[in-house]
């Protein structure tokens, strides 16, 4: 891991590293306190080490408040050490597992954002400013009337 990191350095930001490096930190944390012997990422096996991580990372929290990391932060997790291990692989390291171990239904879905609603009162503010200046309503946009500019005329 340290070797990769050190290759990302070329094409990454100081920054961008350090994020990479947190997040691999965490994985090599698991994988060590579950299979201390394991010499090399060569040897992961989904079964005995990226499952019961990928299980774990719900319980994980975080170093910074030791509150219980976030969707999103799992998310990103997973997509480090998936990109680490992609990496690897497609440079031809030895390092690198003989078979895919991650794979993208892996990685924790982050929830669909639904719009926000306009509160009555600011709706009704709104309304009040586009029915009074109708210069500012889009075309196609219901008029004072209620119909649509390029509906029925008046």
């Amino acid at each position: 891991m340290v070797a990769y990191l050190e290759r990302k350095k070329a094409t990454c930001q100081v920054k961008t590293v350090s994020t990479m490096a947190t997040r691999l930190k965490h994985f090599g944390v698991f994988l060590t306190g579950i299979d201390p012997d394991l010499a090399s990422v060569a040897d992961l096996d989904r079964r005995h080490h990226i499952e019961p991580w990928l299980s774990s990372l719900p319980d994980s929290v975080s170093d910074k408040d030791g509150k219980p990391i976030s969707n999103g932060d799992r998310n990103r997790r997973v997509i480090a050490v998936m990109t680490f291990l992609t990496d690897i692989t497609e440079w031809g390291w030895d390092a690198a597992p003989g078979r895919k171990v991650l794979f993208r239904d892996d990685i924790p879905k982050l929830p669909q954002v639904l719009p926000r609603y306009l509160p009555i009162d600011a709706d009704r503010r709104l309304q009040q400013a586009l029915t009074t200046h109708p210069a500012l309503l889009a075309q196609g946009s219901p008029g004072q009337d209620g119909h649509r500019a390029d509906g029925p005329t008046r």
